[in-house]
């Protein structure tokens, strides 16, 4: 069985993740850090709420293809090492990695607001807010757990992975929106799978997932 780490930014009925991809342009992608492996495509309007954000880098070659999820009308969740203080956009209810598609919306970033730890180093508090040039009001947000809800350990639930990540080890970001379905275990499978990560790989903020069968690659489904 391989295990793999996730970092959880948004819990519903089911659990939202955000990935991202290192780009170039001109020559397709570099090594991911996450895949959706063996996804299926998602449907029209099956997460309206899932952002599609590409960060440029300051070089003006390589960037990195992040996801994000819309919490509120003028607020996106994402991963910290997804923002650079450079003008962005982002696409909402979309399934082409391009954007657009019926009822689709582009914004642009007003501010990227990081979580005060965040290591750049370690990964550690790896989470951010994007503030949005414009509301929203055509999407809903996706739903958040309620407070009854917010120290479930959710092991042995299934969680939902989507987004456009690499397909596989050292293979390009998918085009389309894809997700994949795996199962939640205790944290302590995942410490012992990368014990030679070190002990503080996983920490408390992320859900450890195994996905037999799926996982052909032996890429994780780490997303941050």
């Amino acid at each position: 069985m391989h295990f793999v780490a996730i970092q959880v930014f948004c819990l519903c009925s089911f659990t939202v993740f955000v990935s991202s991809t290192t780009v170039n342009p001109l020559k397709g992608t570099g090594h991911p850090n996450v895949s959706i492996v063996d996804g299926t495509p998602a449907r029209a309007g099956e997460f309206p709420y899932l952002a599609r954000l590409f960060v440029e880098s300051a070089m003006g070659q390589n960037g990195l293809l992040c996801g994000g999820t819309l919490i509120g009308p003028h607020h996106v969740l994402t991963a910290a090492h997804c923002t650079a203080p450079i003008g962005n956009e982002l696409y909402l209810n979309t399934l082409s990695i391009d954007g657009g598609g019926p009822g689709s919306l582009t914004r642009s970033v007003k501010k990227f607001i990081r979580h005060q730890n965040y290591n750049r180093r370690s990964k550690i508090n790896d989470i951010a807010i994007i503030v949005l040039n414009a509301s929203v009001t055509s999407i809903a947000p996706v739903k958040l757990p309620s407070k009854s809800d917010i120290h479930l350990s959710y092991v042995n639930m299934s969680s939902v992975v989507a987004g456009w990540g690499a397909i596989g080890y050292n293979l390009d970001a998918s085009p389309v929106l894809l997700k994949t379905t795996v199962k939640i275990h205790d944290n302590k499978n995942c410490t012992k799978s990368y014990a030679s990560v070190g002990p503080d790989f996983v920490d408390s903020i992320m859900l450890c997932a195994s996905d037999i069968g799926k996982d052909a690659c032996q890429v994780s489904h780490i997303m941050q």
